[in-house]
């Protein structure tokens, strides 16, 4: 059919997206990740022509070296600009640490009002992945909640969710689209903007809170439409 053809190239490109943003905030990006930011589609799925153009126009050794010098000041090594991409940093916090709106305290000073590592949203996450048939545990010695890896995961989804369309086989594309969107609710959508807000106030140039300010608005309107692809074709 048609339909399940145009089906898979939607979840196609919605992998490559995440595929993009994962790669962009794993590891220090090199020309190939900097040009996928810069492509038409991605372009299209994530952010209009001001936002972009906070990106490097052209790649010289030295552009790179600067973003990889961001990078492992604001993601790898501690410090005043450092901030840590894990779910369980933001969702793991000690009991008591919240302010009289109920909300997690978050923003203030001292370790004590942050999450641990591998506290039990990272294991959630870890359960998540063997449930999907992933064995990944680490990534280059990361914890499997590194916001890099969840968005790696939702690619994978989205990828398998792809092959299922192409296939014909609508009732595991749909399996697939419903663990996508419990994926987002459970786990990315919970903290990732908080993330992003913990970049964006971060002394560092504009390129990393551009990342993580278009992973977030791209996974709160992919949820919307995953919940319009499952109703729209629930009878396939």
């Amino acid at each position: 059919m048609d339909d399940w053809l145009e089906l898979a190239a939607l979840a196609a490109a919605r992998a490559d997206v995440y595929r993009v943003l994962a790669t962009a905030l794993l590891a220090p990006p090199d020309e190939q990740v900097v040009s996928a930011l810069l492509s038409d589609a991605v372009h299209v799925c994530l952010a209009p022509q001001e936002q972009m153009d906070v990106l490097p126009a052209g790649m010289t050794a030295r552009t790179l070296e600067a973003l990889a010098a961001e990078y492992y000041r604001l993601f790898v090594v501690p410090g005043p600009s450092y901030v840590r991409p894990f779910e369980s940093v933001y969702m793991d916090v000690p009991t008591g640490l919240w302010d009289p709106n109920g909300h997690r305290e978050l923003h203030g000073e001292g370790e004590g009002r942050r999450g641990l590592l591998w506290g039990a949203s990272t294991l959630a996450v870890q359960q998540s992945y063997a449930q999907a048939g992933l064995a990944l545990t680490t990534y280059a010695g990361q914890p499997p909640d590194h916001v890099g890896l969840e968005l790696d995961f939702m690619a994978c989804l989205c990828r398998h969710e792809g092959v299922a369309w192409a296939h014909g086989n609508a009732v595991e594309a749909h399996h697939l689209l419903d663990g996508e969107a419990a994926f987002l609710t459970d786990h990315l959508l919970r903290w990732i903007g908080q993330l992003a807000k913990s970049v964006a106030a971060s002394d560092v140039s504009p390129f990393y809170p551009f990342v993580a300010e278009i992973a977030t608005t791209f996974t709160q309107e992919d949820l919307g439409t995953i919940a319009d692809l499952r109703q729209a074709h629930a009878t396939l």
